[in-house]
């Protein structure tokens, strides 16, 4: 008697321990929370998941995550991948850390990620030769870090109607002629605007007034940096390689700016729109700028605020020292 007892009990024991073996097995990569009426709230995919093909998306769509905890990689294969619909992610709401996408030549728009609100991680990175604008990413309101868009083919940013706060914005090779898209931005700690051969201002960040650093390079029709009108305070100013950029025309509300550095601007001219600068600035750097031969906007804040600590000026069409401005010698 005491044997068949022994065995029930160890019986029992076994299949106990194997169920709770395989729930456990079954939560590996998931994890779900319930409303108090038992209904599933959310899905929780635990980690990073890289997804290559079409085929991965469906099968990763069909699980319904509304949450990655990490890292979610789509493309970026050695040859071109196959993805050409997002749509299996439509339930996707948040991703903890880094969202990738690129190398998706297939891809013709970003509709199925509608519900995306949040990106947690240091970079989101969106690269697709076919998609000409944003939406589909009508719900994103938060970026903690870079946003960063490639794409020959992207137009405008219509589409992120909701967002509001980015780390820093970087934009690459794109066709977009201003930044119309973002009017609801609020915080935005940078931006870099790089070979965007249609880019003609800025227009689009009506809601900013401060922004740690503006860098522009290689966008060969930007004729003005109008859009910046309410910004009262800058980190930092990098202009290189605008060919059709004559002055800081955009800037005239700009009160506080710590570094300016501008070079090979072919027809910049003079320095208007730093008319109003009420502190000192830490560091000044132009070169290169042929046609350069005005820095009197300069004399005011040198007088009334001091030199920079570092000051750099040479191979303009005009080459003066602080002295020199001061002294009202400030343009040929």
């Amino acid at each position: 008697m005491k044997i068949k007892t022994f065995l029930y009990k160890s019986l029992v024991l076994i299949i106990v321990f194997g169920f709770v073996s395989c729930s456990d097995d079954s939560k590996d990569n998931s994890q779900m929370s319930e409303q108090g009426n038992g209904q599933v709230e959310e899905k929780v995919f635990l980690g990073d998941i890289v997804l290559r093909t079409q085929e991965e998306v469906n099968v990763f769509g069909a699980e319904n995550y509304t949450r990655i905890t990490g890292d979610i990689d789509l493309g970026f294969t050695d040859n071109q991948s196959n993805i050409n619909d997002l749509s299996p992610l439509s339930s996707l709401t948040s991703v903890g850390r880094d969202f990738k996408m690129g190398f998706l030549t297939s891809l013709p728009n970003l509709n199925g990620l509608q519900n995306l609100e949040r990106i947690e991680g240091t970079q989101a990175e969106i690269r697709a030769d076919r998609i000409i604008n944003l939406e589909g990413l009508t719900s994103l309101n938060y970026v903690g870090d870079r946003l960063s868009i490639y794409g020959t083919s992207i137009e405008n940013l219509n589409g992120l109607p909701n967002l509001t706060t980015i780390g820093s914005l970087e934009i690459r090779n794109s066709k977009i002629e201003n930044l119309n898209g973002l009017s609801n931005l609020v915080s935005l700690e940078g931006i870099g605007l790089f070979q965007n051969i249609n880019l003609i201002n800025l227009n689009g960040l009506d809601n900013l007034t401060n922004i740690g650093w503006i860098f522009l390079s290689g966008n060969p029709n930007l004729i003005n940096l109008n859009g910046l009108d309410n910004i009262t305070n800058v980190g930092s100013i990098g202009l290189s390689s605008n060919p059709n950029l004559i002055d800081l025309s955009g800037l005239e509300n700009l009160t506080d700016v710590e570094s300016i550095f501008l070079t090979f601007n072919d027809n910049f001219k003079n320095l208007n729109g730093l008319d109003n600068l009420t502190t000192r600035l830490t560091s000044i750097y132009i070169e290169s700028n042929p046609l350069l031969d005005d820095f009197c906007n300069l004399e005011y804040v040198f007088v009334n605020y001091g030199f920079a600590d570092s000051y750099a000026v040479f191979g303009n069409a005009y080459n003066p020292t602080q002295q020199d401005i001061i002294d009202g010698n400030c343009s040929l």
